[in-house]
């Protein structure tokens, strides 16, 4: 919720600064942001919560190692 308390801020930048840091950090943001790639995986009834914690395996600890190994 907004509060009284919240103001926008406004910054007065200077062409060197803008060109030498902010321009640069912007673009190299840019070409990470376009380069990025997201793999989805979806399996149905293979692996859930119930199968690990049968399998006495933690559901967070098998999706932190899916995470470590698709990496």
């Amino acid at each position: 919720l907004p509060t009284p308390s919240v103001r926008r801020l406004e910054w007065l930048v200077d062409d060197l600064l803008f060109e030498g840091l902010i321009l640069p950090a912007w673009q190299d943001y840019e070409a990470r942001r376009a380069d990025l790639q997201i793999n989805i995986l979806q399996t149905t009834g293979i692996l859930h919560k119930s199968k690990c914690k049968r399998a006495g395996l933690s559901p967070d600890a098998m999706l932190q190692l899916a995470i470590q190994a698709s990496t």
